[in-house]
């Protein structure tokens, strides 16, 4: 298997090939759909083979990619090989008939060992376990697909720093996902989510949490182990009230709770002294607690459409800040 999969990664990084005197020299391609188990690649990597094997005509090799619908290919896989970047957005892979390509591309990723893959844009409402075999991940974009959940295999996936699942239709988290304990960004919004699992209190050195415009009603206390966050995004979402462990989040600097159904923020908010940014408007709130006068690092404070008669007095004492009250 390693003898196939070096011998594939160098015909990847050929610039030129003498095969000279060599009459019973045989490249064993038909063997290697065994680098990816059970994809079925059906000739993919032969005529990749071929195609790169072309290297002083380029017109041709590029022609060959072209014919198995990889336009472009020959960029792109260079790319892949000199970036450890692979962008696949916009290609429709989820299409079933592109099923091969797709998994022909996530080969390639594989063998590469490519950091950063995109495949935004394409249609896909679930995700092959095969791209869960791409341990040397750190950026995965999945945003604007139909993916309405995600394997258990995504467990795998440990190298991810920034994780985009943005923009799809996904209802819940399965608990794996918190085992990606190396995310410092993840982004949610513009899905269907209704809860977040309690291991989220997994992800410690996530600094950027994103989960604008779901279906949430309540977070969990374990949110209040992430105390790296510097960005909170929660608007748009059915929210009622906070937990209290929401204030060890000391390290917060911009807090989004905007367009929620919010009565009451818990009085331990005055902790999150870090805060510059806090956005209340469009909630039920008729007051506000006395301990937000320890926010004195805050510059912007939006109240505005909500029930609120009067302030605590020591709000004005917030010299920097400036107030949106209606």
């Amino acid at each position: 298997m390693k003898f196939l999969k070096n011998i594939f990664l160098a015909l990847l990084l050929l610039t030129s090939l003498n095969l000279t005197q060599n009459f019973a020299m045989e490249l064993p391609l038909d063997e290697l759909p065994l680098l990816v188990t059970n994809n079925q690649l059906e000739g993919y990597e032969l005529a990749l083979a071929q195609a790169l094997l072309c290297i002083n005509n380029h017109e041709k090799k590029d022609n060959i990619l072209s014919q198995l619908g990889i336009i472009g290919g020959e960029e792109l896989i260079n790319n892949a090989t000199d970036n450890r970047e692979l962008d696949l957005s916009n290609n429709y892979l989820g299409n079933s008939d592109n099923l091969n390509k797709f998994l022909f591309y996530i080969a390639i990723a594989q063998i590469l060992n490519v950091k950063i893959l995109d495949l935004s844009h394409n249609n896909l409402t679930s995700l092959p376990p095969e791209i869960c075999n791409l341990t040397s991940l750190t950026e995965l974009y999945l945003h604007v697909n139909n993916v309405t959940s995600l394997p258990p295999e995504i467990r795998n996936l440990t190298s991810l720093t920034k994780l985009n699942l943005c923009d799809n239709q996904l209802t819940s988290l399965p608990a794996e996902i918190c085992n990606l304990t190396s995310l410092t960004e993840l982004y949610l919004h513009v899905n269907d989510l209704t809860s977040l699992p309690p291991e989220i209190r997994n992800l410690t050195n996530l600094t950027n949490l994103v989960l604008d415009s779901n279906n949430l009603t309540s977070l969990p206390a374990e949110i209040g182990y992430l105390t790296s966050l510097t960005e909170l995004r929660l608007p748009y979402n059915n929210l009622t009230s906070l937990p209290d462990e929401l204030c060890n989040l000391t390290n917060l600097t911009k807090l989004y709770l905007h367009m929620n159904k919010l009565t009451r923020l818990p009085a331990g908010i005055g902790y999150l002294t870090s805060l510059k940014e806090l956005y209340l408007h469009c909630n039920y709130l008729t007051s506000l607690p006395d301990e937000i006068r320890n926010l004195t690092n805050l510059t912007k404070l939006d109240l505005s459409h909500n029930y609120t008669t009067s302030l605590p007095a020591g709000i004005h004492n917030l010299s920097n800040l400036t107030l949106y009250e209606y």
